[in-house]
């Protein structure tokens, strides 16, 4: 098709050539997708939107964000389309300072003024862990207070940070509103539950609280709502509701490896060596793998990736910092030990 269009010299219109790159990216061809975007001698604002939306569909966030930095020195003038497919690359790999780039471009340009661009931004900063600035946004306005799904994401940030408090406190506002709670507003308030580590009355207490609000939610939980629960079962020993959470965890994911390694990793805790012998033996016979965990931090306007074992960074002193992490780590639990403080057993996979 691409071939016909030059040939009969039909790619004249810079559309024409935007239409390429959004089939090609819809085709999994992003090599070809790159090469008619390099080619372009007119680079629309269009033509960044569609580059930017299809790295970010095939996981690629740091591509996506370095257009970012190109599209400055081509003066492109960015729309609400562009600032909207640009964040879900910022949130994918937490890079707030990039959330506050676009918030302070759409500030600049007026997007603010719509409703679509503040809900993306609000999000963005939710995700990215910027409470106090997602709580701000949230009071202002040009924000609905009746949209369930921006009372969600915020429920889900303090959720995520182990601000329970406020989530509750939100909660009750939800219900004040009179706003009909969906399944995402419990799993908010569930991880909520099982996150929230640094208070008096300590974790453990709140299980019970956690499994009532599955038994009382109004739908079936799913997958979402199992994973935090058998978390929060494993953390704290509790073997049977663990056990109970798992069996349908595992008949909702029976190929997630996760959900096998998080229960095996449970009975190791409490010692029932013989039930992670199986666990790791269904492992094995599935052909089973876990997928590496990975983190991201940013740093002088950087954004930096670490796996799992990953061995491959230039710098030495990264690896030097994580033996004295991983001394200090040992040292504590030899001084829970001696202060009688159950300890964790660590399986590495």
């Amino acid at each position: 098709m691409r071939a016909y269009v030059m040939r009969n010299d039909l790619g004249y219109q810079v559309f024409v050539h935007n239409s390429f790159i959004d089939m090609y990216y819809e085709c999994d061809c992003l090599t070809y997708a790159r090469k008619v975007f390099e080619n372009l001698t007119e680079k629309t604002v269009a033509s960044w939107s569609l580059m930017v939306k299809g790295w970010v569909n095939h996981d690629q966030n740091h591509d996506a964000l370095s257009l970012f930095s190109r599209m400055k020195t081509y003066v492109v003038k960015a729309d609400f389309i562009l600032v909207i497919n640009f964040l879900p690359a910022c949130v994918n790999i937490g890079a707030l300072e990039q959330v506050k780039a676009l918030h302070g471009c759409s500030l600049k340009l007026s997007l603010n003024l719509l409703s679509s661009v503040n809900y993306a931004i609000l999000i963005g900063y939710a995700k990215c862990g910027c409470i106090v600035l997602t709580i701000k946004l949230f009071g202002e306005e040009g924000i609905d207070v009746n949209d369930i799904i921006t009372w969600n994401s915020i429920i889900g940030a303090n959720a995520k940070h182990g601000d329970w408090l406020q989530c509750f406190k939100l909660y009750n506002q939800m219900k004040q509103l009179n706003l009909k709670l969906d399944q995402v507003t419990f799993l908010g308030l569930l991880t909520a539950c099982v996150n929230s580590g640094l208070v008096k009355e300590g974790r453990a207490g709140r299980i019970d609280v956690a499994r009532e609000f599955i038994d009382e939610m109004p739908f079936k939980p799913d997958t979402r709502v199992c994973g935090p629960f058998l978390s929060a079962c494993k953390l704290h020993s509790e073997t049977k509701l663990a056990e109970s959470a798992a069996e349908k965890l595992l008949a909702m994911e029976p190929e997630n490896a996760g959900n096998y390694v998080l229960l095996s990793n449970m009975y190791a805790a409490v010692r029932k060596w013989d039930k992670f012998a199986k666990m790791r033996r269904l492992l094995k016979e599935k052909g089973l793998k876990k997928v590496l965990g990975c983190s991201w931090i940013q740093l002088n306007g950087h954004v930096h990736e670490f796996l799992v074992a990953d061995k491959s960074r230039p710098k030495a002193n990264i690896y030097a910092l994580l033996r004295i992490l991983e001394f200090s780590i040992k040292e504590a639990r030899e001084y829970n030990y001696r202060e009688s403080i159950p300890n964790a057993h660590f399986i590495h996979w």
